[in-house]
């Protein structure tokens, strides 16, 4: 991925030196992207994931957009009415947590869940969730997750939970706030 908001750190080192940091921006592990105003995972953090995308010939633009869209859809689908903010809120790394590097970090963490169960898993929203090859068999993803978002971590799901990113009821002054200048 390319440079895109134009601000571009180095994690952790600079906000250990105090930098006054400016949000949205990049890292050498997660990239903003304007124009659609997400987030998105580098190589670098994919490879330090302990993905090999490369011996498996998967193109690897595709599989970190296909990764971003996984999480940003559940956000979407969830919380519909709240989308617009809670992307605003994903940008700025604001939540309920006091540290907008620890917030980035666990968004960041959410995407590379993602990721690692992607990879392992592909994509298994076309699976029927059954292995009729085994006798009593168990569906192949984890049982608490709602069949639609089988294809996403169960630890991804938690992160968005916590960040209250699937929180989809009134959020009070939340009309006062330009979304678009702070994306």
């Amino acid at each position: 991925m390319i440079n895109m908001s134009g601000r571009t750190y180095n994690d952790p080192d600079a906000w250990l030196q105090g930098l006054q940091i400016q949000y949205p921006c990049d890292t050498q592990y997660m990239v903003y992207n304007p124009l659609t105003h997400k987030y998105y995972l580098t190589e670098q953090a994919i490879t330090g994931c302990g993905i090999d995308l490369v011996s498996q010939d998967i193109d690897i633009k595709q599989f970190i957009t296909e990764v971003t869209e996984n999480v940003y859809s559940v956000m979407m689908t969830e919380a519909p009415f709240n989308f617009d903010f809670n992307c605003m809120l994903v940008a700025q790394s604001e939540s309920r947590m006091a540290d907008r590097y620890q917030t980035r970090k666990y968004f960041e963490q959410a995407l590379q869940y993602q990721a690692k169960y992607k990879d392992i898993n592909g994509d298994i929203r076309e699976w029927s969730g059954i292995n009729v090859g085994v006798e009593n068999s168990q569906p192949v993803y984890h049982k608490n997750i709602r069949r639609e978002y089988r294809h996403i971590s169960p630890a991804t799901i938690d992160i968005l939970k916590s960040l209250g990113l699937l929180f989809n009821g009134v959020i009070q002054h939340k009309h006062l706030y330009n979304y678009k200048e702070l994306m």
